[in-house]
């Protein structure tokens, strides 16, 4: 279980961390796109809490 929880917990990092490149360096993104894009950054975000509690639980 615990090498399970570490890989998604990768998975997810990785996740938020390529929706922030895209906000940081796209330039002609639409208004709503961003804004999907940052709701999606923080649902990871929330999955990354949820999932470091788990490991720390296990």
């Amino acid at each position: 279980m615990r090498e399970l929880l570490q890989s998604q917990i990768v998975q997810t990092k990785e996740k938020i961390q390529a929706i922030e490149a895209t906000l940081n360096t796209a330039t002609n993104l639409q208004p709503m796109f961003i804004k999907m894009m940052a709701n999606s950054k923080r649902h990871h975000e929330v999955n990354l809490e949820w999932l470091q509690e788990q490991l720390k639980n296990n």
